[in-house]
């Protein structure tokens, strides 16, 4: 596995911009995606009955998965609350969040791939280049001792 990081390596040099801009792109979206199925559980609870309780007490935001789920409550509550016990407003204010970050993740997704899609396309050129550059420098003694599935297996 070192070698293929080694040889990649080669051909990423001048090209890390791109590979951070892709990375970077991923996270986000991996991060817009958790919360997009993060929202989903208080949407079916509070369009299910599931959960009769409204919190009133502010937990604080803890960047973890239950601190999240709480402090969601907590605010969906406070906007049942606030307009005299109407889900209406806190399905509302769910399905903007939903939205917004499904098209997040959907435009860093595009970035992503935008970004990736050149890159693998021109290392792969690269590879293929400098791998024809190479066999057309061997002599002609090389390709008439060795069998073609040799050559080829060598070259792939």
């Amino acid at each position: 596995m070192r070698d293929i990081g080694q040889i990649f390596s080669a051909f990423i040099k001048g090209k890390w911009f791109y590979v951070i801009i892709y990375a970077v792109a991923n996270l986000f979206q991996a991060l817009f995606s958790l919360l997009s199925l993060a929202m989903l559980i208080p949407f079916l609870d509070l369009l299910f009955g599931e959960k009769e309780n409204l919190v009133t007490v502010n937990p604080g935001f803890v960047f973890n998965a239950d601190g999240i789920q709480q402090y969601l409550n907590y605010e969906i509550s406070q906007i049942i609350i606030n307009n005299d016990n109407q889900k209406q407003y806190a399905v509302l204010f769910i399905i903007i969040i939903l939205l917004t970050a499904t098209v997040f993740k959907n435009i860093f997704l595009y970035i992503s791939r935008y970004i990736l899609s050149p890159l693998r396309n021109n290392i792969t050129k690269e590879i293929r280049e400098e791998l024809y550059a190479k066999s057309l420098a061997l002599p002609i003694g090389f390709f008439t001792e060795e069998r073609k599935g040799d050559i080829i297996s060598r070259m792939s």
